[in-house]
């Protein structure tokens, strides 16, 4: 279901507009933790009531001196339509233009909504995302 379906369903679930992201988690499948986009995270998700989606997130400093565990300079974004699972708790985003080649095609994002916060979480290559947003 996408388009215009897929919006009224965002709707009624409470996704439709912008979200601020406050952090970034990927877990590795030795265990190890990492915030690719450090500890104060800049970026930004959309969902449309028309069916679409925008997601850019940024992080890391660039040209400056940094310890060892600093994070680099890092971006990220990808857009395109989405569609709304029955069961409530996952949204597809179906990726039309990405920065990254491991973020293509269809992109399953389970999703907790609670109040004015959003966690979206994801398996990519063995790697669990977890990513917290705010209105």
């Amino acid at each position: 279901m996408t388009g215009a379906a897929s919006g009224a369903l965002a709707a009624k679930a409470g996704l439709i507009g912008a979200w601020r992201l406050q952090d970034c988690v990927l877990t590795y499948p030795d265990g190890t933790v990492s915030r690719p986009y450090g500890d104060d995270p800049n970026g930004v998700i959309m969902y449309t009531p028309d069916g679409w989606m925008s997601c850019h997130m940024k992080g890391g400093r660039k040209g400056e001196a940094k310890p060892d565990d600093a994070p680099l300079l890092v971006y990220t974004g990808y857009f395109g339509p989405y569609s709304m699972q029955d069961d409530g708790k996952t949204v597809v985003h179906h990726v039309k233009g990405s920065s990254e080649a491991m973020v293509a095609g269809d992109q399953v994002r389970n999703y907790v909504l609670n109040g004015k916060e959003l966690i979206l979480s994801a398996e990519m290559a063995g790697i669990g995302a977890v990513l917290t947003w705010a209105r």
